[in-house]
């Protein structure tokens, strides 16, 4: 259970500081 919830706030994270890098590149 633990394990689910990392992965659904990490996901997001991950997903939020790609669309940043895209945003600066």
């Amino acid at each position: 259970m633990l394990l689910l919830f990392l992965l659904c706030t990490s996901f997001p994270l991950l997903f939020f500081s790609e669309l940043l890098l895209f945003k600066l590149v």
